[in-house]
């Protein structure tokens, strides 16, 4: 397996451009993680930018997250991708419904900050991974096979638990739709997303490999106590 550079903390980077994905544990009874990017411009400070239900931020890193750099990235694609991750911090929030079911044909308008979901997947929305997914696609990275992804018995019930513990996140009848897409879709896990960005060279990543990896990924989690 390829090894992992998972690092936390303000390490000294002699890169002018660098952007990766960062990943901390946020319920380890539930197994809830979350992930964003890390941003390094000009030899900058390092900033991170995540979503976090509606609630876009863009914030200088503080050490709470380990972080991986996607090192096949080129500057034609990090530069750009930088400057639209700063650009969203306008909007502060985004309009959109927090759902792990993603389709990958929903798109995102940076004028007004909606969320434009495919009418065929009217339950659709973003998670953190999901919106690390959508930023790298709008510009040519096809970080993982979504076709791969298969829907799991564990996710099926984190799916039933998510939406009992956390149904104040939804109107009603949002919530009543989610109730009966339970099992039907795959979910793209934090920690799936970034092992992912570990493996990437230039071809999708799988479901089995990403899967896989991601739990060197937790290993390390756990080693860096985040």
């Amino acid at each position: 397996m390829k090894n992992f550079i998972i690092q936390r903390g303000v390490n000294p980077i002699d890169k002018p451009d660098l952007l990766g994905l960062i990943l901390k544990t946020t319920d380890l009874e539930l197994g809830n993680r979350h992930t964003g990017f890390i941003i390094l411009k000009q030899n900058q400070e390092l900033s991170i930018a995540h979503l976090c239900g509606k609630n876009y931020r863009f914030e200088r890193y503080e050490g709470t997250y380990v972080y991986t750099w996607i090192n096949e990235l080129d500057e034609a694609i990090i530069v750009p991708l930088m400057a639209r991750l700063k650009n969203l911090s306008l909007k502060k929030t985004i309009d959109v419904e927090y759902s792990p079911i993603y389709s990958g044909n929903g798109v995102l308008d940076d004028k007004n900050g909606k969320y434009i979901v495919d009418p065929k997947f009217p339950t659709e929305g973003l998670t953190c991974a999901t919106f690390v997914i959508l930023m790298l696609e709008n510009f040519g990275v096809n970080l993982i096979d979504k076709n791969s992804w298969k829907i799991t018995e564990e996710d099926t019930i984190w799916f039933e638990r998510m939406l009992n513990d956390c149904f104040f996140l939804f109107q009603d009848h949002f919530l009543e739709k989610l109730r009966e897409d339970k099992g039907k879709y795959p979910r793209f896990r934090p920690e799936q997303v970034v092992a992912a960005a570990c493996l990437y060279e230039d071809d999708p990543i799988s479901f089995d490999e990403a899967n896989e990896a991601s739990k060197e990924i937790l290993r390390q989690l756990e080693h860096h106590s985040c």
